[in-house]
């Protein structure tokens, strides 16, 4: 069976990353995709992204989703090593333990 892989290029479909309304804009359309798509690969070159929109997109996604679910469903590219940072940061917050 082969794999559907949707690559999403954050900066071309969300024109604004900074607040928790448009994270939660963004996982919403990230979760439509999943129902059609078996892994999607998101990537954030060229994109300015606050805490506060990664942890209502991806966050609370993993959180929701749990870390097995989200790594095999969710690619990160182009990922700057500041964004990295917040990255680990909030998904060791997110998801403690799993």
């Amino acid at each position: 069976m082969k794999t559907s892989i949707f690559k999403l290029i954050i900066s071309d479909i969300f024109k604004q990353t900074s607040t928790r309304a448009e994270g939660i804009e963004a996982r919403e359309k990230i979760l439509q995709l999943l129902k059609t798509h078996d892994r999607l690969e998101l990537d954030f070159a060229n994109t300015q992204i606050t805490v506060s929109f990664i942890d209502e997109c991806l966050g609370v996604l993993a959180e929701n989703m749990g870390k097995e679910k989200f790594n095999q469903k969710i690619n990160l590219t182009n990922i700057s090593p500041t964004l990295k940072s917040l990255l680990t940061h909030i998904m060791t917050r997110r998801l403690g333990s799993q």
